[in-house]
């Protein structure tokens, strides 16, 4: 789930990271308007081996849902 609050736009940029924007981009989604929003991930999803890191723009936010464990 995407929450975008105003008309800035940006890109919420997911990293195969649990400490810093950097390392493997696994997921860019570019955020135009303002509005929430919801994306299904297809098959097994995105499988994050060092954690998630999210990079953010202003007045936007996400909700992930995660499923720990095996593979």
């Amino acid at each position: 789930m995407v929450n975008h609050d105003s008309g800035t736009s940006g890109n919420i940029i997911l990293y195969d990271n649990d400490s810093a924007a950097s390392g493997d981009v696994v997921m860019e989604i570019d955020e135009k308007g303002a509005g929430a929003f919801g994306m299904t991930v297809p098959g097994d999803g995105i499988i994050f081996d060092n954690g998630l890191y999210a990079s953010l723009p202003a007045n936007t936010s996400i909700t992930v849902f995660i499923q720990l464990g095996g593979r």
